[in-house]
């Protein structure tokens, strides 16, 4: 129990999206039973030239259990022409994750000539470049926001992607060295991605990010694998060529005048991600990455009514209706696409579409009605903006820093800031770094840590600093630390020498004046001194509640204080009262595994069995 925002806790390090395989949508699994390791070993490398991560195994368990924790990519399937291999296919082939099986026979004589295995590599290859190509095309991740249980946490997730929309294109530099880097990491055992991608460095410049994106190569894949998973890391190496790409879309759009007509896209779509659009007439799809779409409704249905695993998969078309007023940008791009028979029409990342009706055609497809629109929650666009202005800075780093604070990943936000540390030239943003540091070392329950961070920033380094509201933040993070340690009068003196230096400074940080407030009542709650607990986390909250958004999650960690001070007061009612007031900000705005909102649940669970047992 607590007044913070939450307690120290382990979490793992998690740069890439959790359970991630690949920065692409697809691995290869290869099961073979017959352990023929040396044999295979150049088969693989030609196949890690269509599919980057190729999965060996022989023993048919591990495999099973390595398919089972496959969540984020689909899974090309390559089992030998053997007994032992074909019962292992019939065993895993109604996972969800695999989306084709693929019977390689080494011994071509031993083959049954109708039996659809590959008796060759370049057939098999041939076969696994086509489907990787429908794969990237295929997962797309769309976001509904449905009357379910989860509907308030996923409109929280779409504005968080929004959040990281902006960051992206708020980026003001060039640098594209990081990504060509991660890309020489991720893509060495390919030669055909190699060269794609010295060409890359060679050629690309702003006004070819569209040329690059429809490209065939590494780039269409990654970037919407990214996007769809929200993977900070990669994103951060990809925020140039992001960028790029949405300017000239948006450029695009501006060039273009007149009523659009509909635009269609076809695609296979897994049976619940269709269910889910059905059952949602008249509500919010969101798609995070880039999204193709083409004014030829031939060319749609060619992708539509591609042959698929109809036991798990839909034929779908979708039918988009445009008004050119909206926010989002969407152009033609067939005079700068590498595919112009296409006739694409793209839309940038996170565009948003009301679901319209769905119908079943006799042709044996799905159409399904969408209209592009700006609809968006009011409180939630409130809430956005407010964190837009709070977060975004000139740093591209340090806003994936306050953005990965903010949902609660704090070894992520670790990860920039430390970064932030060797790009960093200006002393004062210095100092708050590593002020910000030792915060989320304290958060992680690493003490010592917290305290290098917090002691390399000395004295006069504080009070030389002339930004607005920069002393009183350090000297309030400084307070927060001690707090953990347990040093209560110290922790108090520098909540004290907080006030003052806000004070001195003129700061005009309404919202830090709120938390040196609420961190004071924390030390008066340690000390026994309820009244003038109560008297600063009423302060606290006359602040918040004037200058934030009723559903932001700092009002949340006010009621939990509030509570907690009702709770160590006598008063289990009130406890409650306040603690379900954060609860219910917590379930509207972050993610059900953000420690703030386990910490808010698990102390008003606390507070109802209290006045449960207590009643009996």
């Amino acid at each position: 129990m607590g007044c913070g925002a939450c307690r120290p806790a382990k979490l793992p390090v998690q740069l890439f999206p959790s359970k991630a395989q690949s920065v692409e949508n697809y691995i290869a699994v290869w099961y073979d039973g017959l352990n023929r390791g040396e044999k295979t070993k150049a088969l693989e490398k030609q196949i890690q030239n269509v599919v980057k991560v190729v999965e060996k195994f022989n023993d048919r368990v591990q495999c099973r259990d390595f398919i089972e924790k496959v969540t984020l990519e689909k899974i090309f399937l390559i089992v030998s022409d053997d007994d032992d291999s074909k019962n292992f296919q019939a065993n895993v082939q109604h996972f969800k994750q695999i989306y084709k099986i693929y019977i390689f026979c080494l011994e071509e004589q031993s083959t049954d000539p109708n039996s659809g295995s590959y008796t060759s590599i370049k057939s098999l290859c041939t076969s696994l470049k086509e489907d990787a190509k429908q794969c990237d095309h295929d997962m797309i991740g769309y976001q509904i926001k449905g009357p379910t249980a989860n509907s308030n946490r996923q409109k929280a997730s779409d504005m968080h992607t929004q959040l990281l929309r902006e960051i992206i294109l708020s980026t003001d530099d060039d640098q594209m060295k990081e990504l060509y880097q991660f890309c020489q990491d991720e893509y060495k055992n390919s030669h055909r991605d190699i060269e794609f991608l010295k060409e890359l460095q060679k050629t690309y410049r702003s006004d070819t990010a569209v040329q690059w994106y429809t490209k065939e190569g590494f780039l269409y894949s990654m970037v919407n694998k990214a996007l769809r998973t929200r993977a900070f890391e990669q994103l951060y190496f990809m925020r140039v060529f992001i960028r790029d790409l949405h300017k000239q879309i948006d450029k695009l759009k501006m060039n273009t005048a007149g009523k659009a007509p509909p635009l269609y896209r076809g695609q296979h779509m897994d049976n619940k991600e269709f269910d889910d659009i059905r059952k949602n007439e008249g509500k919010l799809l969101t798609v995070p990455s880039f999204w193709s779409t083409s004014t030829n409704l031939e060319q749609a249905l060619e992708f539509a009514l591609k042959p698929c695993n109809e036991e798990k998969q839909k034929h779908v078309l979708f039918k988009i209706d445009v008004n050119r007023n909206t926010s989002f940008s969407v152009a033609n791009i067939r005079n700068l696409s590498a595919y112009q028979h296409e006739e694409e029409i793209l839309f940038t990342m996170g565009s948003v579409f009301r679901i319209g009706q769905v119908e079943r055609m006799s042709e044996g497809y799905l159409l399904i009605h969408l209209t592009l629109t700006d609809d968006i929650d009011k409180g939630l666009r409130t809430l956005q903006q407010h964190y837009k202005n709070s977060i975004m800075g000139t740093n591209s780093c340090l806003n994936f820093a306050r953005l990965a604070y903010l949902l609660g990943k704090w070894e992520l936000s670790k990860h920039f800031y430390k970064k932030c540390l060797q790009i960093e030239k200006d002393q004062e943003h210095l100092v708050v770094i590593h002020s910000d540091l030792a915060l989320i070392e304290l958060q992680l329950g690493h003490y010592d840590d917290a305290s290098t961070y917090s002691t390399s920033i000395e004295p006069k380094q504080v009070t030389s600093i002339k930004e607005n509201k920069t002393s009183a933040s350090v000297l309030n993070n400084t307070g927060i630390m001690l707090h953990r340690r347990r040093s209560f009068n110290a922790a108090m003196q520098s909540f004290q020498n907080a006030l003052a230096a806000y004070a001195a400074e003129s700061c005009n940080n309404e919202e830090l004046l709120g938390t040196i407030y609420h961190n004071i009542a924390a030390i008066h709650n340690e000390n026994g001194n309820y009244k003038e607990a109560h008297d600063n986390i009423e302060r606290c909250l006359e602040i918040r509640a004037a200058i934030l958004p009723k559903l932001h999650p700092t009002l949340a960690v006010t009621y939990n204080c509030k509570a907690v001070t009702y709770y160590i007061s006598g008063s289990c009612d009130k406890a409650i009262e306040y603690a379900q007031q954060a609860v219910d900000i917590d379930r509207n705005v972050l993610a059900e595994d953000h420690p703030q909102t386990i910490l808010h649940t698990r102390n008003l669970n606390f507070f109802k069995n209290k006045i449960t047992s207590s009643s009996q």
